[in-house]
């Protein structure tokens, strides 16, 4: 297996995320392990994984968030991790399509869903039309503010 740990320096529900690579890891798996939550064991310096706090693991084609470091010996040490569902899965995220109903800063007024009240109705202002016309009738609508 071939194991990068890595440092992420985004947010954590950021679907494309700024990854540092620290170093890499070879090993092979000796026991069964879960895909969303694996444990891996190797030998080394603990200082090679210290300031890591995510990891790709190349042949289940996932990204993790490391969730802990245990040392179970002197040279042996256990990495825990969580599948990062945003980053694992990034291209069929980014490949979909739809309409956003709700939005954290602005808000659309087209889409009546009772939870922000927009007022319907018409409103109507006449202003003369400075300007001499003849026997033809002009009619100008104008939608927006103000």
């Amino acid at each position: 297996m071939n194991i990068i740990i890595q440092k992420n320096l985004s947010e954590k529900n950021r679907v494309t995320k700024n990854i540092q690579n620290i170093t890499e890891l070879q090993g092979t798996l000796r026991n069964e392990t879960d895909i969303i939550n694996p444990v891996i064991q190797f030998q080394g310096d603990v200082t090679q994984v210290i300031n890591a706090n995510y990891l790709t693991i190349v042949e289940f084609g996932r990204e993790y968030f490391i969730t802990d470091i245990k040392s179970v010996n002197a040279q042996l040490y256990e990495i825990s991790a969580h599948c990062d569902v945003l980053a694992s899965f990034r291209s069929e995220i980014l490949a979909n399509s739809g309409i956003i109903k709700k939005n954290e800063t602005l808000y659309n007024t087209y889409i009546n869903d009772g939870f922000y009240t927009v007022e319907q109705g018409m409103q109507t202002f006449i202003k003369p039309f400075s300007g001499a016309l003849d026997d033809d009738n002009f009619i100008l609508v104008v939608a927006g503010d103000t």
